[in-house]
């Protein structure tokens, strides 16, 4: 069987805002802090927000459906411009499997300081195989996801629920992250693959974006090199 058959060569990374894509095509990803849930495979509520950049490794046959999910924009880079980069794939846990234990073990005593980076790392590229999100029960293991955790203390960076919750707190914690020019993400032109709108008159303004980002990039370079995908266009192919 041909693996490519079951794996995409691009991995994608979406979000909600025009604006917020434009900026990452202008400067790179930016992490950011993100609060992930471990309550369904606990049997408690346990939620820690870690900095990071997600991605999703899903053939463009299963685009529709995360659209609809994380939001109508979308670039899609290279896989092996990922691997480059750190971008790792995730462990999706069974309740009461081995990952599960040493997070519990974590959470139920008291940890010296380099055990908890240790751990804190750890559950970085840690989710569960399914669990509730925004009032749904989600499998998880179906988005194939990756991330990108910045090089920094986790422990200095990292929230518990309730000061995640705080906008000032996440605020100031996100703001030291993008101080910290060590912490982004970037990426060349050749390692882009597909760009998601949602509606086709944005293409333009995407491609001025490009070319003023890589000043060595035509129009017919854009063209030639990244498919442009709409929302509008997808759901009329299906």
């Amino acid at each position: 069987m041909d693996n490519e058959s079951l794996s995409a060569n691009t991995l994608f990374n979406f979000t909600k805002e025009f604006e917020y894509l434009k900026s990452k095509i202008e400067n790179g990803f930016k992490p950011r802090l993100v609060l992930e849930g471990y309550h369904s495979t606990l049997g408690k509520e346990i939620e820690i927000a870690v900095p990071m950049v997600c991605f999703c490794d899903i053939r463009l046959s299963q685009i529709l459906t995360h659209v609809e999910e994380y939001g109508d924009y979308g670039i899609g880079l290279e896989k092996e411009w990922a691997m480059k980069k750190r971008v790792e794939p995730l462990i999706y846990a069974l309740e009461n499997s081995t990952p599960i234990k040493i997070f519990k073990n974590f959470v139920n005593k008291k940890s010296n300081t380099q055990e908890r980076k240790n751990v804190l790392r750890f559950i970085a590229y840690l989710k569960p195989y399914s669990g509730m999100q925004n009032g749904k029960n989600r499998n998880f293991y179906n988005e194939r996801e990756w991330r990108f955790v910045p090089n920094v203390d986790l422990d200095t960076y990292s929230l518990e629920k309730k000061e995640f919750e705080e906008e000032i707190k996440k605020n100031d914690k996100n703001c030291l992250l993008f101080e910290n020019s060590g912490t982004g993400l970037d990426f060349d032109f050749k390692d882009i693959k597909y760009i998601i709108l949602k509606h086709r008159s944005e293409i333009s303004d995407v491609v001025k974006i490009i070319r003023n980002r890589f000043h060595s990039v035509n129009e017919a370079d854009v063209y030639e090199n990244i498919v442009f995908l709409t929302k509008e266009a997808i759901e009329k192919d299906l």
